[in-house]
């Protein structure tokens, strides 16, 4: 009887002790999941386009619907949130100059004579602007070909130069009761700087710009990714004006659009076996 009584003790302890969970020296821990990186370059070439009329130094001269060819240099960073959306800045120097003509005809005398004729003449204004801007954006990624990116633009000016010509259409004028032929002759107060045809009647820094000037960066790119999971990058970009780059002007800014063909490199990878 004692010898079962122990042989049924010694079963129960044996259970308990089987039944209790042991302590080990192996846990898990849970990887955190390091966040992508990336720096790039990008250069872009486009158009740049006015809106609103800008003045110049001549009363009753306006100038409106300039456009001209645009140059953009810029560096950025950017960081993954998820795997769809990353956020990032961007450095850019841009060249914002625009051209504007119209024809304005004008009564001129001839001399010593008590003929009048009426000239066609072609006003221009170049401007000529060049810009620092710095743009906090996010980046929307819906697939692995395709991001939106998008953000507020902060344009700093660096230099400005806004140059308004007057140039005859035609060199001659003909009579038209006589047939003579007389010769336009434009007396420029600078010759040697826009030649003997070109009359400049203004060559000066622009007026009250703007500093910051604010835009909306929009940007639509398509990377392609290498083996090192650095990347080329073409993209599509626009800078739409959300104020007044001078008050030199009556509503007057500067929008553009840029081609852009850019190059990153990741500062962090989890690689690919990892992705």
């Amino acid at each position: 009887m004692i010898i079962k009584i122990f042989t049924l003790a010694l079963f129960l302890i044996a259970s308990n002790s089987f039944s209790q969970p042991t302590d080990s020296p192996i846990t898990l821990v849970e990887k955190p999941t390091k966040k992508l990186q990336d720096v790039g370059v990008m250069i872009g070439f486009g158009q740049n386009y006015s809106n609103g009329e800008h003045y110049v130094d001549c009363e009753g001269c306006f100038f409106d619907g300039g456009v001209s060819f645009g140059t953009t240099l810029g560096i950025y960073y950017e960081r993954e949130i998820n795997n769809w959306f990353w956020y990032g800045g961007l450095i850019r120097y841009d060249i914002l100059g625009i051209e504007s003509k119209y024809i304005e005809n004008e009564s001129v005398d001839v001399l010593n004579s008590n003929k009048t004729f009426v000239i066609p003449f072609e006003q221009k204004a170049i401007l000529d602007l060049s810009y620092l801007n710095f743009t906090p954006y996010v980046s929307i990624r819906p697939f692995s070909w395709m991001r939106i990116n998008t953000g507020l633009n902060f344009g700093f000016n660096l230099s400005s130069n806004i140059k308004h010509t007057k140039t005859p259409i035609n060199n001659e004028v003909i009579d038209p009761q006589t047939g003579d032929i007389y010769e336009i002759e434009v007396t420029n107060p600078d010759p040697n700087k826009t030649g003997s045809e070109l009359y400049t009647l203004m060559d000066a820094e622009m007026p009250n710009l703007a500093s910051p000037y604010y835009t909306l960066f929009l940007n639509l790119s398509f990377p392609i990714e290498f083996d090192n999971e650095s990347k080329l990058i073409p993209s599509m970009g626009f800078d739409l004006p959300l104020t007044k780059i001078s008050d030199y002007g009556n509503n007057f800014n500067i929008g553009t659009w840029r081609i852009f063909l850019g190059f990153s490199y990741p500062l962090v990878t989890r690689g690919k076996e990892n992705e």
